[in-house]
């Protein structure tokens, strides 16, 4: 590499190679196609799976496909955190099992009403019987 003169296509300078860098390269290419960690292993020599992850990093292409496959429950839940519960639709989830407070498992029989962020729902109307 060093003979070869080299230059990177990003920054216009000497291409620093070593075998660290190819190993990393190729296993970033690897995930990119879709391989999984075992396979990945196998290919740079690795006795386990445990140091795949070094040379794997979240890539923006498993970032999109993960949040796109759970966008839509996420978004659900977030928009009841946000604005709390705005229509009946959204009632038909399962918050809660009882007027107990359940963050922080007291046993007392009447809801976290000080709390800055409890609404009040009518629990029969939200787990029906």
């Amino acid at each position: 590499v060093k003979t070869g003169n080299l230059i990177s296509n990003r920054t216009g300078s000497l291409l620093n190679a070593t075998p660290r860098r190819l190993r990393y390269t190729i296993a970033t290419m690897l995930a990119k196609d879709g391989h999984n960690a075992n396979t990945i292993a196998e290919l740079l020599d690795h006795s386990s799976t445990s140091s795949t992850g070094i040379y794997i990093k979240n890539l923006a292409e498993s970032v999109e496909r993960i949040d796109s496959a759970v966008s839509e429950q996420l978004s659900f839940v977030a928009e009841i955190f946000m604005n709390g519960i705005k229509s009946k639709e959204m009632t038909n989830f399962k918050f809660c099992s009882s007027r107990k407070c359940q963050s922080q498992n007291l046993n007392v029989n009447f809801p976290c009403n000080e709390c800055a962020f409890f609404m009040p729902v009518d629990i029969d109307e939200v787990n029906p019987r």
